[in-house]
């Protein structure tokens, strides 16, 4: 979309369209390994444990050697959680639901 070549420079084209610099250049990372073994142990703990909170989960990490806190442990349960309304009842509806991902609330 950005061409450095053009006539208008990239900080014009940044400009032009209400983009930061700094913000074209970003790539994002994703999780590292130490991430992905953490969340493949919430989904353990969660399998066994399903009415586990986020201060029990915590505390049943340290207790195994783990060094995640409460802010880490509720951030990586969220990201499993966040599933379309849609996509997730059909998910349910196949046996599929990933098992930290829990039905929308309902509206009162």
């Amino acid at each position: 979309m950005i061409d450095s070549r053009g006539e208008l420079s990239v900080r014009r084209h940044c400009e032009l369209l209400g983009l930061d610099r700094s913000g074209l250049y970003y790539e994002p990372l994703g999780p590292n390994a130490q991430e992905i073994a953490l969340c493949h142990r919430l989904d353990e703990l969660y399998t066994a444990h399903p009415f586990y909170g986020v201060r029990r989960m915590t505390e049943a990490l340290r207790r195994e050697g783990g060094t995640a806190n409460p802010k880490r442990v509720r951030r990586l349960i969220g990201l499993f959680s966040k599933i379309p309304a849609d996509i997730n009842a059909l998910l349910q509806k196949l046996d599929l639901l990933p098992l930290f991902a829990r039905p929308p609330k309902q509206a009162m």
